[in-house]
């Protein structure tokens, strides 16, 4: 498998450095110390998404992500955090990017918690809701195949309370 250029740190990347290439980052706007600091523990994790036939029917397996994934895998991304202080902790935003030749698969964003999911087709210097196919703007519409970077914005957190944000992409 060829190396990924990473878009916005220009380094580039083994397949199975791919849990690095995503960079995710959580920030929590108007606290001081941003979420590195005590009020947020994070974490990431990447598995590849396996298919196989159960009694008819298609079923998939999170399996872990080899050090390189066959050309066309798709990899599923967890970013997750836990409030760890004693208060609400406000607009939050976890952001993950795409790596250059990888392709976000649609409409695979989730989260446990209320959350709105916006995407970036020009490096996260904008963000928009997801576009059904065939519809643009001219700014850089963020369709599956022109997503750079994901981001999930999250009104609120609890003291105590786990978020876990989910997207997959797809290896060139």
């Amino acid at each position: 498998m060829r190396p990924v250029m990473g878009k916005k740190t220009g380094i580039l990347l083994s397949a199975g450095a791919l849990a690095l290439a995503a960079a995710f980052l959580f920030l929590v706007p108007g606290r001081a110390g941003n979420a590195f600091g005590p009020s947020l523990a994070w974490g990431t994790v990447s598995r590849m998404v396996v298919q196989r036939e159960l009694s008819g029917r298609t079923v998939e397996d999170l399996v872990p992500l080899p050090a390189a994934p066959p050309p066309g895998s798709v990899i599923e991304l967890e970013i997750s955090g836990k409030n760890r202080s004693g208060e609400v902790l406000k607009n939050i935003h976890a952001v993950g990017r795409i790596p250059r030749g990888c392709c976000y698969v649609g409409n695979s964003a989730r989260c446990n918690v209320d959350a709105q999911v916006l995407l970036s087709g020009d490096n996260g210097f904008t963000f928009q809701e997801a576009l059904p196919a065939g519809e643009g703007n001219g700014r850089g519409a963020a369709h599956s195949d022109e997503t750079t970077d994901i981001k999930f914005v999250i009104p609120r957190v609890e003291p105590g309370a786990v978020v876990k944000a989910v997207y997959r992409m797809r290896m060139p």
